[in-house]
């Protein structure tokens, strides 16, 4: 039997269903899922199914936050980017 629940499976939903917590949320969840995520805002976008301008807006909210450190051009755990200077 296939589910048609979209909770379930098939592509993660874009913005604007997904901006605010809900995206703030998932995307804390990758990178602590995965400490070496290293992305662009471009492969963020992709990867979160969101337009280029969200997703550069919540990358930067997690920096402010201390969760997330900038790296030129890329985003990484702040403690995993603190360990590698």
């Amino acid at each position: 039997m296939e589910h048609s629940d979209p909770k379930v499976s098939g592509p993660r939903p874009a913005c604007p269903q997904m901006c605010g917590p809900t995206l703030h949320t998932m995307i804390r969840g990758d990178y602590s899922e995965m400490p070496g995520l290293v992305l662009t805002v471009r492969q963020g976008a992709r990867l979160w199914n969101t337009d280029h301008r969200t997703c550069e807006q919540v990358l930067d909210d997690l920096v402010d936050a201390g969760f997330l450190a900038r790296t030129g051009d890329t985003f990484v755990r702040a403690d995993s980017w603190r360990r590698r200077r």
